[in-house]
């Protein structure tokens, strides 16, 4: 059997929206973008689900319809939810374009110098290190990773 996401159920063989559910859900999302914590929101809207769970649902934007389950949220709201988790993320890391499918997807640029500062803040130098490949797929050289252990340290 498959999994069926939050907020929908099925009937006669089609994926129909869950009224409960899609009531709690709706709470759940608003309160996220008015800066709740996933905990908070979740908590405050009486849904079940696992904090990862949530971070992965929403990520994933079901809720917001695909070609078999139909949208339970208002128009927008998929983006305004990417948008708040790229705000939320940590510092050196992001939400990667769905073109960019592994790391092989990119090169590494040397660091000008060592890096410095806390854990987070030489995460986020060495993330802007990473571009895109020019000439398609590439692994990172041993050379090019031994920079970057060398700058970390």
């Amino acid at each position: 059997m498959a999994h069926i996401p939050y907020g929908y159920r099925i009937e006669r063989g089609k994926a129909v929206s869950d009224p409960e559910q899609k009531e709690k859900l709706n709470v759940f999302l608003s309160l996220y973008l008015r800066g709740l914590s996933v905990e908070k929101a979740r908590s405050a809207s009486g849904i079940k689900l696992t904090k990862s769970a949530l971070l992965d649902y929403m990520r994933a934007g079901t809720f917001a319809g695909t070609d078999y389950y139909p949208p339970i949220v208002p128009e927008g709201m998929r983006e305004q939810i990417h948008t708040e988790l790229e705000k939320r993320s940590h510092p050196g890391f992001s939400i990667i374009a769905p073109a960019i499918q592994s790391f092989t997807d990119f090169q590494m640029r040397a660091p000008e110098k060592a890096l410095t500062g806390t854990a987070a803040e030489k995460a986020a130098q060495i993330y802007s290190l990473i571009v895109p490949a020019e000439n398609g797929r590439r692994q990172i050289t041993a050379k090019e990773a031994e920079k970057v252990s060398e700058a970390w340290q």
